[in-house]
């Protein structure tokens, strides 16, 4: 049995080419569709073959970004962090201390606020 290299798909009726890729097994939970299709936007067929390697690159990217998922929380460490926050226990003050984003969206707020106050 020979086995076919991955190459770009002809659309029989327009000629324009298209990227075609199964979804990986592990994937199937994370990712809806059963298959990619992408129009490569050209009906030349060296062209073609040309972005169908870049278009295979982004799409391996986006398999692995889908690979690397933050693992979902163990009950017991879910559990820990309740218990935490209904103690009252502060995070260490390296992660209490406001960001400078934090910062300038409690500005904004009370501004927002002050400003709503005068207008009614």
């Amino acid at each position: 049995m020979v086995l076919q290299m991955a190459r770009p798909h002809k659309n029989p009726k327009s000629g324009v080419y298209y990227f075609r890729q199964k979804k990986p097994a592990d994937l199937v939970e994370a990712f809806g569709r059963k298959e990619v299709i992408w129009s490569l936007r050209t009906k030349d067929p060296d062209e073609a073959k040309l972005r169908y390697v870049q278009t295979a690159r982004k799409q391996a990217m986006v398999w692995a970004a889908l690979r690397k998922r933050p693992a979902p929380l163990p009950h017991q460490q879910i559990v820990a962090l309740f218990e935490d926050a209904e103690s009252g226990t502060q995070p260490p003050p390296a992660l209490n201390r406001p960001t400078d984003r934090n910062r300038i969206s409690l500005r904004l707020r009370s501004s927002s606020k002050s400003l709503n106050a005068a207008l009614y």
